[in-house]
């Protein structure tokens, strides 16, 4: 999906990256926008109407990127700087739920299930 480089920028500001395997900061953010959406989406099951609450509640779709695995791969340290982090994080679910038929359409075949309380 193509995020819009203002949301890669918001959200690049609420953290610190040291990027891996020669990817960019912009780059890992963007990593961390495309596993948050496919979990996000399948944790509402493809429905749009569905996505805000997915993003929020306990055991949500970013809180499950940020300590995982596949983070370990775009960077070996990352640093969430506070309220930068909030507003960051904030931008990024507002704009999900703004576009939540487009990016149900853009991740309904790259769905990720992980360890959550709906799923």
């Amino acid at each position: 999906m193509q995020w819009p480089v203002d949301l890669i920028a918001t959200f690049g500001r609420g953290i610190e990256v040291e990027p891996a395997n020669g990817l960019t900061k912009d780059q890992v953010v963007r990593c961390i926008f495309d596993e948050t959406a496919r979990r996000a989406v399948w944790r509402a099951r493809c429905e749009p109407a569905k996505l805000s609450a997915a993003l929020r509640t306990p055991f949500t779709p970013l809180g499950s990127v940020v300590p995982s695995e596949e983070l370990i791969q775009w960077t070996p340290r990352i640093t969430l700087l506070g309220p930068l982090w909030g507003r960051a994080v904030d931008a990024f679910h507002g704009y999900l739920e703004e576009n939540a038929v487009a990016v149900c359409a853009a991740f309904k075949d790259e769905l990720q299930p992980y360890d959550s309380d709906l799923g």
